[in-house]
């Protein structure tokens, strides 16, 4: 790309960003990082790795653990490793306690 069109890009990315609340810009933020997560995850599994996209973890935490920075806010997590030899077996609900007839 050449500087003059990155730098249309860079300014029109600054006025999307400006014309946002704090509210949607971090669901933005969220979303973009839920698509380098899909990358991550298929990265990993060409690479011969196992992974896992995970939620429902102390965001708060994660900050204090890693010393983040305020405007860093963990949305998600990627365990990346080698999946055990001898899985536990998995544990699911009945269909009928899943799905709901009409």
């Amino acid at each position: 790309m050449d500087e003059k069109s990155l730098e249309t890009y860079v300014n029109y990315m600054r006025g999307f960003e400006k014309g946002l609340s704090s509210e949607q810009r971090l669901s933005w933020a969220q979303r973009q990082c839920y698509l380098a997560l899909s990358n991550a995850l298929n990265g990993a599994k060409a690479l011969g790795f196992d992974s896992c996209p995970m939620e429902g973890f102390d965001p708060k935490g994660y900050v204090a653990a890693l010393k983040l920075p305020a405007h860093i806010v963990p949305v998600a997590l990627c365990p990346i490793g080698y999946a055990s030899d001898t899985p536990k077996p998995k544990v699911r609900f009945a269909k009928e306690d899943v799905f709901m007839r009409i």
